[in-house]
C-alpha cells in the first residue's frame, strides 16, 4: 500500500487498482477483527476479576498498594495471575491434553521455538 503522509489531503481509493483496493479492505477487516478479540479479552478479564476474585487474588504474587481481597482486582491483576498460572496448568494438569493438542496444532514451530517446553510436540 503507497504509504500517505499526514497532512496530505485525501487518499482516492477509487482512482486505485482492484488488487490495491482489496489489500486495503483486508487490511481494515484484520484491524476490526484485532479490536474485537481485544474487547473480548477484556470482559473475560472482566468475568475473571468478578467471578474469581480470590482465586486471581492469591495467584498474583506481587506487590500493589491497593490489593484488597475484598474488593475485585482490576483487569491487570488477573492478566498477571493468568501469566503465571498457565505454565503450571500446562504442565502438569491431565485436564490440560485437550487444549495442549489444540495449542500445539495452532503454533507454528518456525515462530515459537519452546513449543516443546510443556510437551506440546508428545500431545499432539
Amino acid at each position: 500500500m503507497n504509504p500517505i503522509h499526514r497532512g496530505s489531503g485525501k487518499q482516492y481509493v477509487q482512482r486505485k487498482s482492484e488488487l490495491y483496493r482489496k489489500h486495503l479492505r483486508r487490511k481494515l477487516a484484520a484491524y476490526k477483527r484485532h479490536i474485537r478479540l481485544r474487547l473480548i479479552a477484556q470482559g473475560l478479564l472482566q468475568y475473571l476479576a468478578l467471578s474469581f476474585r480470590r482465586v486471581a487474588w492469591f495467584n498474583f504474587h506481587s506487590y500493589i498498594r491497593a490489593a484488597s481481597p475484598q474488593k475485585p482486582p482490576s483487569e491487570w491483576v488477573v492478566s498477571q495471575a493468568l501469566r503465571r498460572t498457565c505454565p503450571d496448568f500446562l504442565s502438569g494438569s491431565a485436564q490440560s491434553t485437550i487444549l495442549k493438542k489444540f495449542i500445539a496444532a495452532e503454533i507454528s514451530p518456525t515462530r515459537c521455538g519452546y513449543r516443546d517446553a510443556f510437551g506440546l510436540d508428545i500431545a499432539a
